[in-house]
C-alpha cells in the first residue's frame, strides 16, 4: 500500500504549497490599486456574474501495471500504453467524457469513462510448476500442482464516474502588477462510482492432485471466484462500489490562451468496501483555439487497491492504469 500513501502525501503537499504561497504573498505584497485586474476577471473561463458550461470528449489510452494475488500465487501484468495504442478499436476500446458548470467560485462537474482491455499471451512462464497446497478448490485434500502451458487470456473492464462540486479557493498573480501568469487553486469533492471486472484464464499442460495426474475433460473444481475446469484455471471477479473522493486542481494560466492544469484526487480511503482505495492523477496542457474551444493533451494515472475474501479464497488487486490523454473542450 506504499504507493497510495505516496499519492496522498503528494496531494497534501500540493494543497499545502498553494495555501502557504498564498499566505506569504498576501503578507508581503502591497494592496492592489483599484485600476488593477480584479480576481474574478483574471481567469478567462471563470466569470462571476453568469453561468458557464463546458462539454469535453477525450480519449485516454491506459497501459496496465498491476498484480493479482490469489490462490497462493501472484500474477503480474505489465502492458505499456504504446502497446495498447496499437490495439485501439480491436483489443482496446474506450468511451470518455467530462462536463462542468460553474458560476463564480462554485461549480458542478462529472467525469466518466469506460475502458475495455483484452490481451492474449503468456501470463506465467511455461513449464514452471506452481504448487497450491491442500485444502483449496473443491476442498481437495491433496496437494494441487499446476504446470502452465504458457497460454493465457486477460480481460479488464473498467468503469469510473466522478460526480461532485468544485470550489475556487482563489487566484494569485505570479508576477506583481501583471495579469498573467496567474495561479488558480480549486478543491474538488463528491461521489465516485468504480466498477472493475477482471478476467484471467491460464491454460495448463498438466495438473496433478497429490501424485495423480488429473484427467482434463473430467476435472471441475471451483471455489468463490476461482475455477479449475478442464485444462484451465479461471479467475473472474467484479467489484462495484460508491465512495467519496476529494482533492485539489491547480492551474497555471500562462496567458489568455495557454493553461497548465494539475489534478489529484483520492477516494475510498479503505473505509467503504473491499478495503478499496483509488487515486486519480492528471497533468494537462491546454490551448485556446478560439473563443469557445480548447484543445488539450497530457497524462493520466489511475491507481487502485482492493481485496476481498478470506483465507485461501482471498483475492487482492493493486496497480496503475496510466497513459496519455487527448481531447477538446467546448464552452458556452
Amino acid at each position: 500500500m506504499r504507493q497510495w500513501h505516496l499519492a496522498m502525501l503528494g496531494i497534501v503537499l500540493l494543497l499545502g504549497v498553494c495555501f502557504s504561497g498564498y499566505q506569504s504573498q498576501a503578507a508581503a505584497a502591497p494592496a492592489e490599486p483599484a485600476s488593477q485586474v480584479k480576481e474574478e476577471d483574471r481567469l478567462p473561463i471563470y466569470p462571476r456574474d453568469q453561468w458557464r458550461f463546458m462539454v469535453s470528449p477525450y480519449i485516454w489510452i491506459p497501459g496496465i501495471s498491476g498484480t493479482v494475488n490469489s490462490l497462493r500465487s501472484s500474477v503480474d501484468t505489465n502492458i505499456p500504453w504504446w502497446d495498447m495504442a496499437s490495439r485501439l478499436f480491436s483489443n482496446t476500446i474506450g468511451v470518455m467524457g467530462r462536463a462542468e458548470a460553474w458560476k463564480g467560485r462554485w461549480g458542478l462537474f462529472l467525469d466518466g469513462y469506460y475502458c475495455y482491455l483484452g490481451v492474449n499471451g503468456s501470463a506465467v512462464g511455461a513449464n514452471r510448476e506452481k504448487s497450491l497446497g491442500p485444502g483449496l478448490l473443491g476442498n481437495v485434500s491433496g496437494n494441487i500442482t499446476l504446470t502452465p502451458s504458457g497460454d493465457a487470456s486477460y480481460i479488464s473492464r473498467i468503469v469510473g464516474l466522478d460526480v461532485g462540486g468544485r470550489f475556487l479557493v482563489g487566484t494569485w498573480p505570479m508576477e506583481a502588477g501583471q495579469q498573467f501568469p496567474v495561479l488558480s487553486l480549486e478543491v474538488l469533492g463528491g461521489l465516485r462510482f468504480n466498477s472493475f471486472n477482471q478476467f484471467l484464464k491460464i491454460y495448463f499442460s498438466r495438473i496433478r492432485v497429490g501424485a495423480v495426474n488429473a484427467n482434463f475433460p473430467n476435472l471441475s473444481l471451483s471455489d468463490s471466484h476461482q475455477t479449475i475446469k478442464g485444462n484451465a484455471y479461471t479467475l473472474n471477479y467484479t467489484l462495484q462500489v460508491f465512495e467519496p473522493f476529494i482533492g485539489p486542481r491547480m492551474s497555471i494560466w500562462l496567458g489568455p490562451k495557454v493553461v497548465l492544469s494539475f489534478k489529484g484526487t483520492v477516494g475510498g480511503f479503505g473505509l467503504v468496501a473491499y478495503n478499496n482505495l483509488t487515486c486519480d492523477l492528471e497533468a494537462l496542457l491546454g490551448y485556446r483555439v478560439n473563443q469557445a474551444v480548447y484543445a488539450y493533451g497530457g497524462y493520466r494515472a489511475r491507481g487502485t487497491w482492493f481485496s476481498f475474501g478470506e483465507g485461501h479464497t482471498k483475492v487482492s488487486v493493486n496497480g496503475w492504469f496510466n497513459g496519455p490523454v487527448l481531447g477538446f473542450a467546448y464552452m458556452f
